[in-house]
Formats: C-alpha cells, structure tokens, sequence
C-alpha cells in the first residue's frame, strides 16, 4: 500500500482563551478587596469606567476611587465660599450627592424633592460650587463637566458649543451623526473632539487621598431567612460599576464587557456559595461539623466546572454563626480511603480512648482495628496523625499517668477538655 501525504479536516472543539474568558476566570479567584483594586486599576484606563467602592475597603495608592480626600477638599472651599448657614446646609447636601469621580449623582430636581430645599436655592448653590476646584465638579453631565473645562481653558467657541450640546448623539451615530446633528463638517467636529480628549471626564479622582487597605472583611454573609439559609454578598466589601457617557465607542464597549464580567462573577459566586450553604445547613444551626463534600457534587449540583468550584472556594471567605470562614472550610473534609470526614474521624478516636481502661490504654494499632469493626478502614500512622491533633498523648504517657496518679512524675491522667 502507496504511503502518500494528504490533507484532511476535521471538526475539532476547543476552548480559545480569550482575553475576556482570561479576565473572567482571574476575577474568580479574587476576593472583593483583591477585586476592588484590580476594578480601580481598570477604571484609571477607561474613561467610561468608574467604581464605586465598597465603605470597608480603603483604596490604595493605584486605586483611583473617590476618597476622603475629595470631601475634605470640597468642606474646605465650602467653608471659604459661602457665609450663610442655610447656604452652607445645602452645600452639604450637594457634597453628599457627589460621586467619587465629581459628577452629581442625581438631578437638581431630585435633591430638591429628598432634601426639602426649593430648587431655585440648590441651583444657585451649585452654580458656585461648579466653580470649585478640579474644574468639572458638581457636573450634572459629561456634557456639562467638559463645557466647565472648555470654559477654563478657552477652547469654547461656535462649534465645540454645538459639539458640547449634542454630545450624546456621537455614542449612537458616531462621527458622521454628531457633524449632521451639528450642522458642522466631520472634520472640524473631529478637531474639536481631539480637543475634548484632553480634558479629564473624572475630575474626582484627581483628589485621591492614598491609604492603605482596611483588614479584610467577610466576602459573603451566611443569613437565616424564613425559608432557611441564605448566602449574600457582604455590601460593605462588594464594589460596583458605573459604566458612563463619553467620545468613544471602543471605551464604552471596553467598559460594558467589565461590567457584564463583574456581574457573572457575582453570579457564579453566589450559585456556588448558596450551594454550599444549602448542603451545611446542619453545621450552619450548630448540630453537626460540615459535611464532608467533592467538588464535582457542587459542580455538578451548580453546573459550572469543577474548577470554577476551586477558585472560588479558595478566594472567598463567608460570616457564619462560628465566625469568618473560607468558603473551601464549607466543602468539609473526606479521608482518602476511610470514607468519613477528619471531624468524624476524630471523634471516634476520641470515644474509644475516654471508655479505655486507664491500666490497658489502647494503642493506635488497636484503635486501628477497632475502626475496622466499625467499618472505617485506617492505617496506624494515620490514626497516630489524628490522635496527636486533638492533642491525645500515646499509649505509653497514658498508661504512665494511670499507673503513677498525678504528681509522681508530673504526668497527668488524660482527661478530655
């Protein structure tokens, strides 16, 4: 038979790692501090990305989120500006609707209604507090943040006012609509668009106050509802997007594939995380030590892939009624081969040796065949391992301290704490 070469295709599946799928992947094996930074890191190279940080997490010295040093800021060019009380109150009160990257987070009209002022006054007050320094604080609009700069800057004429108006038409009809919706031509709104480029949409961010990062808090909470246990995220520790207008396209787009990430890794960690707290249920109440689980049972129980399991167990911790957990302690423990958990293996050990004759302790080869009658099928040197955590002397000390009393020779009898 004639050997020639030839050319075949074939289907083949496979998994390409993307940069999405890579990004993805890394944010579950973050806790929300790790998190945190790495969004903030993200947010300094996008400019239609903004986080809003968690209250328990500090931001550090690359993560650019609004700090106290903006409101320190803000309080102090307050207090040189405005001399009345009531002017001062509602200040205050714009200082409280202001996101960390400097723009209002809601309408005048809609701080008038929360906060009992009359319009006319908050407007006014806000007109002078978009004076304040970063030029572009207390914008109602990216609009409105780069008009205050363009304004400082000299670059305002006929066609950046046009430009600056009909902004938001660029995001949906691009160039091409912009200049239309303009009456300009493409190439002098493209200029004038260079020329926005240059300004900083975020001017809240420039007052970062650098500190470190708190203790870490728990990532999730284990919650007793009516219909049983409940996992949630911990809101002190989970940070959020804020995906904004601005002149492009490929920025917006960069910045909603984050946020949709950001969100399936909430998802995934709250599928995986609920599944484990539906199965402790027992331990969670105080009955029982966690029950001993595999990855590919919450796998398979979650859909998601064993190692999606790993990460995320290994990253997270979770406030249980018995303290600050790491989700992989809610996995439990399985000895390899004895077929019952570490938690239970213990407590046989520790059965047998309380009802030992103190003249005859047992030795950890009989403790191993008494194991085997009950149908646990352990070697000696691991029910050594075992006996020595939970802090059982050997045979020989306790036969020792059974013979002598106490205070023969310093030994005492074992007693179980």
């Amino acid at each position: 038979m004639p050997l020639t070469p030839r050319t075949e295709q074939r289907p083949v599946q496979k998994l390409a790692m993307t940069p999405h799928l890579r990004r993805a992947i890394a944010m579950l094996s973050m806790d929300n501090a790790t998190l945190t930074v790495s969004l903030g890191r993200k947010a300094a190279e996008i400019p239609n990305l903004a986080v809003r940080p968690p209250p328990s997490i500090r931001p550090d010295t690359d993560l650019p989120a609004a700090s106290a040093g903006l409101e320190e800021h803000v309080m102090r060019q307050i207090g040189q500006t405005f001399q009345t009380d009531r002017d001062r109150q509602i200040a205050e009160v714009l200082l409280g609707e202001l996101e960390p990257w400097g723009w209002l987070a809601h309408p005048p009209e809609v701080i008038a209604r929360t906060s009992g002022y009359r319009l006319e006054d908050i407007e006014t007050v806000l007109f002078r507090m978009q004076g304040f320094e970063p030029t572009g604080l207390f914008a109602r609009t990216l609009s409105e943040c780069l008009y205050l700069q363009a304004a400082e800057k000299g670059l305002l004429d006929r066609a950046m006012i046009k430009v600056l108006n009909n902004l938001p038409v660029l995001e949906a009809d691009g160039m091409a609509g912009l200049a239309a919706a303009c009456g300009c031509e493409v190439k002098e709104v493209s200029n004038r668009l260079v020329l926005l480029r240059g300004l900083d949409p975020k001017p809240g961010l420039q007052l970062d106050a650098p500190q470190p990062v708190w203790t870490r808090a728990p990532d999730l909470c284990a919650v007793r509802q009516k219909e049983g246990w409940k996992a949630v995220f911990n809101p002190d520790t989970l940070p959020q997007l804020a995906v904004l207008p601005g002149l492009d396209r490929i920025a917006r787009r960069k910045a909603e594939r984050l946020q949709k990430a950001l969100e399936r890794r909430n998802a995934t960690v709250l599928a995986v995380a609920s599944e484990l707290i539906r199965r402790q249920t027992r331990y969670l109440d105080g009955d029982a030590p966690p029950s001993p689980l595999t990855l590919s049972v919450v796998a398979g129980a979650t859909g998601r892939h064993s190692s999606t399991i790993s990460r995320i167990a290994s990253a997270l911790t979770i406030k249980t009624p018995h303290g600050v957990t790491s989700l992989r302690d809610l996995l439990g423990t399985r000895i390899r081969g004895a077929g019952i958990s570490d938690h239970d293996l213990t407590s046989r050990i520790e059965r047998i040796v309380f009802g030992e004759d103190a003249s005859r302790p047992v030795t950890d080869q009989q403790l191993s065949q008494l194991l085997l009658g009950e149908g646990v099928r352990i070697n000696r040197r691991t029910v050594a391992k075992y006996r020595a955590a939970k802090g059982i002397p050997p045979s020989r000390q306790r036969r020792m301290a059974g013979q002598n009393g106490p205070g023969a020779d310093g030994a005492q009898p074992f007693e179980k704490p």
